[in-house]
């Protein structure tokens, strides 16, 4: 209240700890009102999924190895073509290892 009796109706919207009642006011409002919020859905990949997509990541990466190839990067034939036989074998554990090492590194060096 002020000195004069009367409410100082700003602080219901000037100060930090009311402003974090209006924001949860509002969301709670949006929710009855019919917002749906999806959250992320995980599961797990089936043999069957996983090597469905180690097939269609063979093709994308044996373009990589040519076109590395054409470019004379022979770095990076060396790695794509250690990662398409990984593919090819279809063991999970050195898929993930052969794409870890090829992932490129960021530096903070200039």
């Amino acid at each position: 209240m002020a000195a004069n009796g009367r409410i100082d109706w700003t602080s219901l919207w000037k100060k930090e700890d009311w402003v974090a009642v209006w924001i949860g006011f509002i969301i709670i409002l949006a929710i009855l009102v019919g917002l749906k919020i999806s959250t992320p859905k995980f599961k797990w990949t089936t043999e069957t999924e996983f090597a469905s997509f180690a097939k269609e990541a063979t093709v994308l990466v044996e373009k990589l190895v040519k076109q590395a190839g054409d470019a004379g990067e022979a770095a990076l034939q060396e790695q794509a073509t250690a990662l398409k036989g990984t593919l090819t074998a279809g063991d999970r554990k050195a898929i993930g290892a052969a794409a870890n090492r090829n992932r490129p590194r960021l530096s903070r060096e200039p």
